[in-house]
């Protein structure tokens, strides 16, 4: 199996950029606003856009920036080919933006539409959790569940890695035992997703917090056994997808820790009985 994999970095006066093609048609793009002050990272999947986030943007960013101003850099990792292009701007003459970063000129409008896209996939989430609360209440019937769980695929399919059954938000394996292309990356997502035993689904509650992001939130030792086997994989998609999951997505991770909490008051609101429960708390993810 061989993929491409493409990177451009540039450097705007306002709009460094970070562009990612590979051949499975999968995009990813991090736009640096020092204007603002702000970080875009969005995820497309063809020409639709699957996923984006929009937070400050950090001191050490920048070094992310290469100094090159156009290059191409090859490599072989086993079966794969990996390609690499940067691309700097340092000056204000727009002209010189190439006709494939022409999207570099719309930053603002690619703000709005990941500013849409957050606010219809909560909106599905949301849509999902009240639907599946109400078929548990009124027993719904196992065809209703079973076209439930088909449009459910359906929608889990835009947040998948190509090449992969298990790696992104859900799986569409249709049994344990189905790996993707990328075997041994696809492996680390599978084990990362099953063998868990502390996390919090998307826009629920537990441990004392409640999760905002549209997918799960691990255990932080889960997610470093994660890294750990995508190391030990040692293929180009497997370095990959952990830059996916650790540099570009940032996904958090939280640990436990035992908080003493009053369980029964006095009617003048004085403690009576005390008990030690598991409290979350939410830490960023260490770099890939």
């Amino acid at each position: 199996m061989s993929w491409n994999l493409y990177i451009g970095i540039g450097l705007a006066p306002f709009a460094p950029d970070l562009n990612v093609v590979r051949n499975t048609d999968v995009t990813l793009r991090q736009i640096w606003l020092r204007k603002s002050n702000r970080k875009l990272q969005l995820i497309y999947a063809g020409e639709t856009l699957t996923d984006c986030i929009d937070e400050k943007l950090a001191r050490w960013d920048d070094n992310e920036c290469l100094p090159s101003s156009r290059g191409v850099y090859r490599y072989h990792d086993d079966d794969d080919e990996v390609s690499i292009e940067a691309f700097q701007l340092d000056g204000k003459d727009i002209s010189r933006i190439p006709r494939d970063l022409s999207w570099l000129l719309s930053t603002l409008e690619l703000r709005h539409q990941c500013d849409r896209m957050r606010m219809r996939v909560r909106g599905q989430a949301l849509a999902q959790h009240r639907h599946r609360k109400y078929a548990r209440l009124t027993n719904a019937t196992a065809s209703n569940e079973k076209q439930s769980r088909s449009r459910n695929r359906i929608r889990r399919e835009l947040f998948m890695i190509p090449g992969t059954q298990w790696c992104g938000r859900g799986d569409r394996a249709t049994k344990y035992t189905n790996l993707g292309g990328f075997g041994m990356a696809d492996a680390c997502c599978r084990k990362h997703d099953t063998t868990c035993p502390f996390y919090i689904p998307a826009f629920e509650s537990r441990y004392g917090i409640f999760n905002w992001r549209i997918s799960s939130m691990m255990h932080c030792t889960c997610d470093e056994r994660f890294r750990t086997c995508l190391k030990m994989a040692g293929t180009a998609s497997a370095d990959f997808i952990g830059k996916i999951f650790f540099d570009v997505l940032q996904s958090k991770c939280f640990v436990l820790k035992p908080q003493k909490v009053c369980i029964k008051r006095s009617w003048w609101g004085k403690c009576q009985r005390h008990e030690y429960r598991k409290q979350a708390y939410v830490r960023d993810s260490v770099p890939y």
